[in-house]
């Protein structure tokens, strides 16, 4: 476990060539980048104020992949280590939902936040869609929606499922507390029964 906690330590001052800088507002979640470097922060986040600002999920998945430093957007002095990244982001994005964002960008889609709320967990008796996922960065309609589950919350009835899809396909992805995903694909809203 010693070994594991030091290679962690050791990734947060890794000298990656392509680590972008950003900037972390605590009340609001959204980073603001400071130095954009590589290709990493293509086609996230938005623009404004002629300047990159990242959701909390999208800051925190690529801080623990290892190619964004951040500091607070009052203290840019000092960097924030990766846990007190996840301190601050868990108040604006449960951890579910910033699992689920990683796995999704791990296996090269595109999520993007459910017309434009921020991820929600869901529970048995409510579906909040977290993610519309996208293919490739130039698609306008997404492959597919995400909800996401706690591994240890029990799943809705399917009617209550059917009531979130629509007619873009639903994937369900169950998180565990070890930051585990299963992927479920629910199918089409008229075979869901």
């Amino acid at each position: 476990m010693a070994d594991y906690f030091n290679a962690l330590a050791a990734s947060e001052h890794n000298p990656v060539k392509t680590r972008s800088v950003g900037a972390m507002d605590a009340t609001s979640g959204l980073t603001t980048v400071l130095q954009q470097r590589g290709k990493t922060l293509f086609h996230l986040g938005f623009h404004a104020q002629q300047r990159l600002h990242l959701y909390p999920e999208e800051a925190w998945c690529l801080a623990h992949r290892g190619v964004l430093d951040l500091s607070l957007q009052d203290d840019r002095t000092k960097l924030l280590s990766l846990r007190d990244v996840c301190d601050l982001v868990d108040e604006h994005v449960p951890r579910p939902c910033r699992e689920a964002y990683c796995f999704l960008r791990d296996h090269k889609f595109f999520p993007r936040r459910h017309k434009g709320v921020a991820p929600q967990v869901s529970a048995a008796d409510v579906v909040h869609v977290a993610f519309d996922v996208f293919g490739n960065k130039k698609t306008l309609a997404p492959l597919f929606r995400v909800v996401v589950f706690e591994w240890d919350v029990p799943m809705p009835h399917a009617s209550v499922l059917a009531d979130a899809i629509d007619e873009i396909p639903l994937k369900v992805l169950v998180v565990d507390a070890e930051g585990g995903v299963l992927s479920f694909e629910v199918g089409d809203r008229d075979r869901i029964y």
